[in-house]
């Protein structure tokens, strides 16, 4: 793996250089083997999340531009430009919860890489190959970038906005042929644009959606005006007036930058296997468990007590009303009784149950709290203890990595039935089964072009 020098290059020059120095024949096969289960995944949310009613708002105002059909809009398979259907798609992909998510940089990591690296290469025809390079370029820079700005940044912003325009603005300059030169212009423009507040989930607003949306239309948009010769800051990050300063505490911003060269940083991104929060991952999974161990009853619950880390409480703080399915996805004390009353948790539960008095009356029974000692673990952890007390009985449970992280990693054939499980029921087996197939075998397609074909 070839990467940037440690002069007195910026951040921005670095992780250009370093991007720009990707080449496929360099990768690992494990390293292609979980892009491409990472591409499947995000199709697989995309798919899905077209027929969600959300959807239809991004998909009118995409037919409404009368913009040329230079790519595919998943599910409905429509054309649009390339950045308008990368637009969609990441709006779509991100209704359901179900995208990929990386701890250590508090972001959603695929959502504006693989539709703007998908939409730019149908666009200009180029190959699986080409794809994954430019994937892989995407999520280094969104990610790095995403560690450097840390959990003071996290608090008001969200990351996956901020961020993610650096990713799809490197995906999207390796697909256009963009020198280190021009892409660490391309990301003082799309630094520029880093937007996406957390105040939406005062109000259960749709918002989170368009924060992905216009992540990975800013970053494409930063890289078609590098190529035309548009200048960008080169510290965007961390120069006074960059986004390090304005918008983050980070005391040693440099160290997301160290191993640039040495690592993937696609590697680190988590699947999800549940349609909630992150941050709700390892109280359901702790609960899970519980219930797996000792068979415990929701009946016969008197009370649970669910500690975690600081961020997860302030993120997913809807714990006493439930009057949206948004809003039930970011409850903590929400999923973990969905958990315990049925020992599982499926896509379509969220819509069936939001209002369940069942639900509602163990999520009452429950206490969520930030707890020092998981605190300080958090991240690279995301740990949460859950204690169930039935009579005079008591269960506890602490969970570190829920299903999906890579450390307790979901296996492709998990992955493929994710997929299946998601797509299905909107655009049938036979279409769903053709589409996976070629995924598999995104590195033999000469013409990504050929990809939505006969869908």
């Amino acid at each position: 793996m070839k990467g940037a020098t440690m002069n007195n290059e910026s951040f921005t020059e670095r992780m250009a250089e370093a991007v720009t120095n990707f080449r496929y024949r360099d990768f690992p096969d494990e390293v292609v083997s979980k892009t491409k289960y990472l591409v499947i995944d995000l199709l697989g949310c995309g798919i899905a999340g077209s027929v969600a009613p959300e959807a239809t708002i991004i998909r009118d105002f995409v037919r409404e531009t009368n913009s040329p059909a230079e790519a595919t809009v998943w599910g409905s398979w429509e054309k649009s430009s390339d950045m308008n259907s990368a637009m969609a798609n990441a709006y779509n992909s991100h209704i359901l919860e179900m995208d990929d998510i990386v701890g250590a940089a508090f972001l959603h990591l695929g959502l504006p890489v693989i539709p703007a690296a998908i939409a730019m290469a149908e666009k200009y025809k180029k190959s699986g190959k080409q794809v994954i390079e430019a994937i892989l370029a995407g999520y280094e820079a969104e990610e790095r970038v995403g560690e450097a700005l840390g959990a003071s940044h996290y608090y008001f912003w969200h990351t996956t906005g901020t961020a993610g325009p650096f990713g799809a603005a490197a995906a999207a300059g390796r697909l256009i042929g963009l020198t280190a030169d021009q892409m660490a212009e391309a990301f003082g423009s799309a630094g520029s644009q880093s937007a996406g507040l957390w105040q939406f989930l005062d109000d259960n607003a749709m918002t989170k959606y368009l924060h992905a949306a216009k992540a990975g239309y800013n970053g494409m948009l930063a890289a078609l005006l590098a190529k035309k010769g548009l200048t960008g800051a080169r510290k965007i990050l961390e120069g006074e007036k960059g986004l390090l300063k304005a918008t983050s505490k980070t005391q040693n911003p440099e160290k997301a930058f160290e191993s640039l060269g040495s690592e993937y940083k696609l590697m680190s991104s988590e699947i999800k296997l549940w349609p909630s929060c992150g941050h709700t991952y390892s109280p359901i999974q702790a609960c899970l468990n519980l219930k797996e161990k000792y068979g415990i009853d929701a009946k016969d619950i008197d009370k649970v007590d669910v500690e975690t880390y600081l961020t997860a409480t302030q993120v997913c703080k809807n714990n006493e009303t439930f009057d949206s399915v948004r809003a039930v996805k970011f409850s903590i004390s929400y999923c973990t009784s969905l958990a315990l009353l049925f020992g599982k948790i499926e896509m379509g539960m969220f819509n069936r149950l939001v209002a369940d008095p069942g639900v509602r009356a163990l999520a009452a029974k429950t206490k969520v709290s930030a707890a020092r000692d998981l605190d300080e673990l958090y991240p690279p952890k995301k740990p949460a203890r859950v204690t169930i007390r039935c009579g005079d009985k008591e269960f506890t449970e602490t969970v570190d990595y829920a299903k999906g992280h890579p450390l307790n990693p979901l296996t492709g054939q998990e992955i493929c039935d994710k997929y299946m499980g998601m797509t299905t029921d909107v655009i049938g087996r036979e279409k769903a089964e053709r589409l996976l197939d070629r995924l598999i075998n995104l590195e033999k397609i000469e013409d990504i072009g050929t990809l939505f074909a006969n869908l």
